[in-house]
Formats: C-alpha cells, sequence, structure tokens
C-alpha cells in the first residue's frame, strides 16, 4: 500500500468533502425540481407527427387550396359570361 505524503492525503480528505457538499448540492436541486413539477401538475406529452404524415398532409392542403382557385376561377367566369 503506497504511503502518500500528508499534502496529498489532506488533498484527497478535502476533495472528497467537497465531493460531498456537491452530491448533496445537486440532491437537493433534483428534490426541489421534483416538488415543483408535482406542484405544476402531469405533464402533457408533446405529439409527435412523423414526417410522411407532415408531408402527406402539406400535399393535401396544397392540393384542396389548387381546387378551391380553380373552383373560384370557375366560378368568377360564370359570373362574368352571365
Amino acid at each position: 500500500m503506497p504511503r502518500y505524503s500528508r499534502s496529498v492525503r489532506e488533498f484527497n480528505r478535502i476533495s472528497d468533502y467537497h465531493r460531498g457538499q456537491r452530491t448533496e448540492r445537486i440532491l437537493a436541486q433534483q428534490e426541489a425540481d421534483r416538488k415543483e413539477a408535482a406542484a405544476r401538475g402531469p405533464s402533457r406529452p408533446i405529439d409527435f407527427i412523423p414526417r410522411t404524415q407532415v408531408a402527406s398532409a402539406r400535399k393535401l392542403v396544397l392540393r384542396r387550396e389548387k381546387e378551391l382557385k380553380e373552383k373560384d376561377s370557375a366560378s368568377t367566369t360564370t359570373v362574368k359570361s352571365k
């Protein structure tokens, strides 16, 4: 077993103390976050929409807009012809 000098032992003791302090601080923060989340109530998960659905919905919207434009232009031409 290696024999450390007094300064190395002292450094290890101090760093262990600070490591323990940091761990306590992290645990306290986690507990505070947990209590805050519990006070806010249940969170709703974000709805995940796959890209394929987004693309197909976009195509559908574009198709509808195109149909409406054609219908609108057709109705205006019929009005003008009357």
